[in-house]
């Protein structure tokens, strides 16, 4: 009972992953991590496969953290461009 599950939408998009291992899933996640897949990079712009992986821990219930773990050169401007994702959780 003391061991929870971290999902990682980067590993969840690369390996292509079906929105229903999320679900059933869901009762084990403890932390989210999030990256766009391609580059491993902050997320700049909304995208439905986002909105749609958001969408489903939500309806599922959860209200964890969530951080953005990705690349970046620039951290103060990947932050502000990625703060369209506070819609999604």
């Amino acid at each position: 009972p003391s061991v929870h599950l971290l999902v990682d939408y980067y590993h969840f998009a690369m390996e292509k992953e079906d929105l229903d291992t999320l679900r059933k899933a869901l009762p084990h996640i403890a932390h989210v991590h999030f990256a766009e897949p391609e580059g491993r990079c902050f997320p700049e712009q909304k995208k439905e496969s986002y909105r749609l992986f958001c969408e489903t821990l939500r309806n599922g219930g959860y209200d964890g953290r969530v951080s953005v773990e990705a690349y970046t050169s620039e951290p103060q401007q990947a932050l502000k461009r990625a703060a369209f994702l506070k819609e999604f959780f």
